[in-house]
């Protein structure tokens, strides 16, 4: 059996208070997220993940919030940030787009650092290139969506290619690592807030500018073909050969795996022509 890690206590939503410590079996995550959900009943964290997505735009305290957090990350450099981005380029860009704005705000408040890696006449494109994943945040954004709407219509979408995801969307059973994400559990994240999970290549490309998952491992986008053989993309860093070539991997674990693999890495793309 694989040595258990220690626990971590993190804030699950920046500046929201609200921390919580990676369990190590599945009657605390139960009691911890039952925790959560009652703290957010209370008007604590309403807001902090929605469960309902709209065209509109945000409240203007989110926005207002993002925006300034926008400003502040593009005001340094960055590896991974394509050339020539400004913050005036993607203040004006996200005003006139405000379900990408929308998706851009949900991204980050499952921990997600998104940063511009491309942007065009046309598409803008937004990276994670987050250090390491928020993996607290991305199973609270899972259990928040619980039986709402918006997690039922993000089911129904990819049940068109994936007739059977509804048996991997499930509670971790006690001989299970439930201090994570499983593919599909993940793809419904990104499906119900408008993401796209982030492809290998992508993720080699700024494996290759800035080190990536150093203790956590994730999902990457997995092609139909290893999906239909139960199979998924992941990756992450192996430090102990570093400078011996490449020490990001795609190797394919079982989709409904809990164990090692923990959440997922977004991307967002929008059109702006």
């Amino acid at each position: 059996m694989p040595e258990r890690e220690k626990t971590e206590s993190r804030e699950l939503i920046p500046g929201s208070g609200t921390r919580i410590a990676y369990p190590t079996g599945i009657s605390e995550v139960r009691s911890l997220l039952t925790a959560v959900l009652e703290d957010d009943r209370r008007g604590h964290g309403d807001e902090a993940v929605p469960t309902e997505v709209r065209d509109d735009e945000l409240p203007p305290e989110q926005k207002q919030m993002l925006l300034t957090a926008l400003e502040k990350r593009l005001s340094r450099p960055n590896a991974c940030r394509a050339k020539g981005v400004t913050y005036a380029k993607v203040e004006a860009i996200l005003n006139r787009n405000p379900r990408l704005l929308r998706s851009l705000y949900y991204a980050e408040q499952m921990g997600g650092y998104m940063e511009v890696t491309s942007l065009n006449n046309t598409t803008i494109v937004f990276d994670d290139v987050a250090q390491e994943l928020d993996v607290a945040a991305q199973i609270h954004a899972l259990d928040t969506l619980g039986g709402t709407p918006v997690r039922e219509t993000a089911v129904k979408a990819l049940e068109l290619d994936i007739y059977a995801i509804r048996s991997y969307l499930h509670v971790p059973s006690e001989d299970e690592d439930p201090r994570g994400l499983n593919y599909y559990e993940f793809l419904v994240l990104c499906t119900a807030y408008g993401l796209e999970p982030m492809s290998q290549d992508v993720y080699d490309s700024l494996q290759n500018q800035t080190p990536l998952d150093r203790k956590t491992t994730c999902w990457l986008k997995t092609e139909k073909p290893l999906l239909d053989k139960n199979l998924a993309r992941h990756g992450f860093r192996n430090t102990w050969i570093e400078g011996r070539g490449s020490s990001v991997f795609g190797t394919r674990p079982a989709v409904d795996r809990h164990f090692d693999i923990r959440g997922g890495r977004f991307r967002i793309q929008g059109n702006i022509a």
